[in-house]
């Protein structure tokens, strides 16, 4: 159980950086180069390289090799699914303060 839970550390620390986020919604949908997405990204070669060697050795990204090139594309597409699930649970927070803050502002103007 102990080296699940470093594996769950493990990847959330990768996903912890908002530009491997980026890629791995670049990525959704697309095989991309990284030439591509350092076009979407407006980042360095460089940068782009090294997010990328994290998002593969996290096995979030595999890559084939194509006329000397390496594409990239989701490992497994399942992570999107708990990127989903993350963005809900943020969005149902974020509502339930914006409801205290009404309500406490609908308080505040009757007194």
């Amino acid at each position: 159980m102990e080296n699940i839970d470093r594996e769950i550390i493990k990847i959330l620390k990768v996903l912890a950086d908002s530009s491997r986020f980026k890629i791995l919604h670049l990525l959704e949908n697309n095989k991309m180069n990284a030439k591509m997405i350092q076009k979407k990204l407006g980042k360095s070669q460089s940068t782009i390289s090294q997010h990328l060697i994290l998002l593969v050795k996290a096995n979030l990204v595999k890559y084939t090799i194509t006329k000397r090139r390496k594409v990239y594309s989701l490992r497994n597409p399942e992570i999107m699914k708990i990127l989903s699930y993350i963005k809900m649970y943020v969005v149902d927070e974020h509502k339930k303060k914006l409801e205290f803050l009404q309500e406490f502002d609908r308080h505040d103007t009757l007194f």
